[in-house]
């Protein structure tokens, strides 16, 4: 039976750079889940609601930052063998691929927020869309990584 916890040090089968993938899409989840949360829900926490957005996208991008470099250490701690080996033609073409995936979705969400949202949205509407496509890219771009090294 396989093991389905995200970065399991004992899976042997899972390679390091899925295991960055795995730990970048945590990352993603832990810092902007709660923002998204809490934009979702509309209201100012922090008086003005640019204010809010302001500190809470500050929040976020710690939150990320700290849990990639916690979990970048660990990774390399854990694996040091792995972590030394040079990319491959397999590496290399998974990320081509889940590049071209995560731009894709960029391209679609910034159609959307630059040309078609501005009809009837505006500010923050327009701020918070933009950055929820960002995130949604890279997301999707992790995730193309991971299935990359599943099918393989």
């Amino acid at each position: 039976m396989h093991d389905t916890h995200l970065i399991h040090e004992s899976d042997p089968g899972m390679a390091y750079r899925e295991r960055q993938a795995w730990l970048a899409l945590a990352a993603l989840a832990a810092g902007y889940g709660p923002l998204f949360g809490a934009l979702a829900l509309g209201r100012p926490v922090f008086g003005r609601p640019i204010v809010t957005f302001l500190i809470l996208l500050t929040v976020a991008s710690v939150v990320r930052v700290v849990v990639l470099a916690l979990g970048a250490w660990w990774l390399r701690r854990s694996r040091p063998g792995d972590a030394a080996q040079p990319i491959d033609e397999r590496d290399r073409h998974i990320a081509q691929r889940a590049m071209m995936v995560g731009y894709i979705c960029l391209m679609v969400w910034m159609i959307l927020v630059g040309m078609v949202m501005p009809f009837h949205s505006e500010g923050l509407e327009l701020v918070s869309a933009a950055l929820f496509g960002l995130v949604t890219a890279e997301a999707l771009r992790y995730t193309a990584v991971i299935a990359g090294y599943k099918r393989r």
